[in-house]
C-alpha cells in the first residue's frame, strides 16, 4: 500500500494521461519548484512552472492558483504533452464524493463544489486504501476501540480527463458552509 500512496495518481495533481505507462516525475527532482504569488486575507494568486522532473512527459506545464474570495479557488493548468492522450487531473479527498462532483464532510459542516469544465470527462472512483490483512489486525487494536477511530477503507477520487496534445484546464472549487 505504501508504494501506491507514493504515486501521483493518489494525490491532488495533474498527470499525463497514458494508456501504456504510469506517468511519474523524476525522484528526486533537482529543481527549485517554488510558487511565486501575492495575496492578503481575502484573495490569493500564485503561479509556478511544474515541468522540471517531468522530462519526456510535459513540454509545458504552468499552474496558476487564483482565490478571488475566501470561498473560491481556481486551479488553471496550461499544459502540453510529449506523449500520451492528454492530461488527467486528480482530486482526492477524505470526504465522500457525490455524483455532482461534490465532497462533503459532516465533521466540518462544509462541502466543496467542483465545476467540471466543458469538454472534460469526469469519473468518481473509490480507491482501496487498506490491505484487508491489515484491516483484520486493526480490529483488535485497543486505541482504535478506545477512541472510536475508524480508518477509511477507500480514498474517494474525482478524475478529470482532458484529451489532446496541449490545452488549458480550469478547475474551480467553491467551499460552501452548511
Amino acid at each position: 500500500m505504501n508504494e501506491l500512496l507514493k504515486q501521483c495518481q493518489r494525490h491532488n495533481m495533474l498527470a499525463p494521461w497514458s494508456d501504456d505507462a504510469r506517468s511519474k516525475p523524476a525522484n528526486p527532482i533537482f529543481a527549485d519548484l517554488t510558487p511565486r504569488g501575492t495575496g492578503d486575507k481575502t484573495k490569493f494568486h500564485a503561479t509556478m512552472d511544474l515541468r522540471p522532473g517531468w522530462e519526456g512527459w510535459f513540454t509545458q506545464w504552468q499552474r496558476t492558483w487564483d482565490s478571488p474570495a475566501p470561498d473560491t479557488i481556481v486551479i488553471t493548468d496550461e499544459w502540453a504533452v510529449e506523449k500520451g492522450r492528454g492530461v488527467i487531473f486528480h482530486w482526492t479527498t477524505s470526504c465522500p464524493c457525490g455524483s455532482r462532483a461534490t465532497a462533503s464532510s459532516s465533521r466540518a459542516a462544509r462541502h466543496r463544489e467542483i465545476t467540471i469544465p466543458a469538454g472534460v470527462e469526469a469519473q468518481i472512483e473509490h480507491l482501496p486504501l487498506q490491505d484487508p490483512r491489515r484491516t483484520a489486525v486493526e480490529q483488535d487494536r485497543r486505541d482504535i476501540i478506545q477512541f472510536g477511530w475508524k480508518l477509511a477503507e477507500t480514498q474517494p477520487r474525482l478524475t478529470l480527463r482532458q484529451a489532446g496534445r496541449c490545452g488549458t484546464l480550469h478547475v474551480a472549487v467553491r467551499l460552501i458552509l452548511k
